[in-house]
């Protein structure tokens, strides 16, 4: 299959994770597994300690939690990041969502939450992870205070948004959807390889179905989609974006074998 590295899936939401990641060892390199609530922080980390060098996570709150938690909770949360900063390699996922947050005070909230969270990565010297749903215009001017990586998880904007997006330096990130997008597929030639990372945000978005049942190894379909879309070898593609991934997440001396 190739060298093969998933940026963004959620183990917590996973029927049976460790065999997951047992499978998963035998076809990847990595998976970057990603805790958007609270409750799921320390599930999160079991895996990273149970699976070093191969497992590897990010720590952030999902917008959609926001609502339904206290500054001194997410105060905690905050701080328990900062105590944990060894055993992860970025803050996310974290961002705007005005898809499913249409309250406007809910979105002022989530919002100050969110550049939180900027000033947390920024503090941190780690890359920020960004779930943003219908909400790009206002993300981008809150990303105006960023001074970190920052990987636009599971891209879902515009060509003017890519366009700005890759203009300011920013990773951008294809999630397994793009197979059966063709809104996304669109996209594809006008991403540079040297800014592009591929996910699954598994178990959700499987390529071929709209059950529960994606899985981190399937990025391979990804790659196969862009290669033939640019004229590629699948291999060239995941050979990039392998590097990438490395570069962004800072794994170059954890990963569990040379690559």
């Amino acid at each position: 299959m190739g060298k093969i590295i998933d940026v963004h899936c959620h183990l917590e939401f996973m029927k049976h994770p460790d065999k997951v990641i047992k499978e998963a060892k035998t076809k990847m390199d990595a998976i970057v597994t990603s805790c958007a609530a609270i409750k799921h922080r320390e599930l999160t980390l079991s895996f990273v300690k149970k699976n070093p060098g191969f497992v590897f996570a990010t720590l952030g709150l999902s917008p959609s939690e926001v609502p339904n938690l206290t500054m001194g909770e997410i105060n905690d949360y905050v701080e328990f990041i900062r105590l944990n900063k060894k055993n992860i390699v970025g803050i996310g996922e974290v961002g705007l969502d005005y898809h499913w947050i249409k309250n406007k005070e809910q979105q002022k909230e989530t919002k100050f939450v969110f550049e939180i969270f900027i000033g947390l990565a920024n503090e941190l010297h780690l890359p920020i992870v960004i779930h943003s749903r219908n909400a790009m215009a206002d993300v981008f001017k809150s990303l105006e205070n960023a001074r970190t990586d920052v990987v636009l998880h599971c891209f879902s904007g515009s060509p003017a948004d890519l366009k700005e997006a890759i203009e300011r330096k920013y990773w951008i990130s294809l999630a397994t959807i793009v197979c059966k997008s063709h809104t996304r597929q669109r996209l594809i030639g006008r991403i540079p390889l040297e800014n592009l990372l591929l996910e699954t945000d598994s178990p959700w978005l499987d390529p071929f179905s709209s059950d529960l049942v994606n899985r981190p190894w399937n990025i391979s379909f990804t790659a196969d989609l862009i290669a033939s879309r640019l004229g590629m070898l699948t291999e060239e593609v995941l050979l990039q974006t392998t590097k990438n991934a490395i570069k962004v997440f800072n794994m170059g001396q954890a990963i569990r074998k040379d690559i």
